[in-house]
């Protein structure tokens, strides 16, 4: 079984701490240990799940803000059922030429074109997979508490996927799908000591 593992990361209080857990063809990835410290002010960490998926329909090179997507509208599904449109604030998840999944945020739409609020680290190929994330607010994202102290989260099972009973009008079962983890890190600044977990097989789950 595939595994991954994140070391220590801390950013300036304010600053958000995030990692990206890749996607793995066939496989779901799961997240096991979760390892923080919460110095003075307790933290939220959301575990955020792909709503929606598209491609690349033309090259993106290394430091530009504008994607292309093949598709931006009437793709992500809410819990209410109504489509929406990718819209400003929405997370995403893309895969760069050299094989490295990287997030960033909607600044603005135009058509299929996609503006991130940050520069691209690495060129984005065509046909490339994009994920949709969406908002952080968004209902499917499953909000993991970080109280204050050192927080030791082992034998959990925090995975990919969206079960029909939190959504049953955009049920996945997260194979192939990244995940990204995101503390807001409000106030004061925290730390990951760790994370980590693994990838099951999506033939071995059942999500319902």
């Amino acid at each position: 079984m595939p595994i991954f593992h994140y070391g220590e990361h801390t950013e300036s209080a304010g600053t958000a701490i995030i990692e990206v857990i890749p996607a793995v063809a066939g496989m779901i990835p799961r997240l096991t240990s979760i390892r923080y410290t919460a110095v003075t002010t307790a933290q939220t960490l959301k575990v955020m799940r792909t709503v929606a998926a598209t491609t690349a329909a033309a090259n993106a090179a290394a430091s530009q803000l504008v994607i292309e997507f093949t598709d931006t509208g009437a793709m992500n599904l809410p819990t209410t059922g109504a489509d929406e449109v990718i819209a400003a604030s929405d997370y995403v998840i893309y895969k760069t030429e050299n094989g490295v999944y990287e997030y960033n945020s909607v600044a603005s739409v135009s058509g299929n074109n996609v503006t991130m609020n940050t520069n691209l680290a690495k060129a984005v190929d065509v046909g490339a997979p994009i994920y949709i994330l969406g908002e952080l607010a968004r209902a499917v994202h499953l909000d993991w508490a970080i109280p204050v102290g050192e927080n030791n989260d082992d034998g959990l099972a925090l995975q990919g996927g969206i079960p029909g009973q939190i959504c049953p009008f955009n049920k996945r079962s997260g194979a192939g799908e990244p995940i990204l983890i995101y503390c807001s890190n409000v106030t004061n600044a925290a730390t990951q000591n760790a994370l980590s977990g693994g990838y099951v097989d999506a033939s071995d789950v059942a999500i319902t």
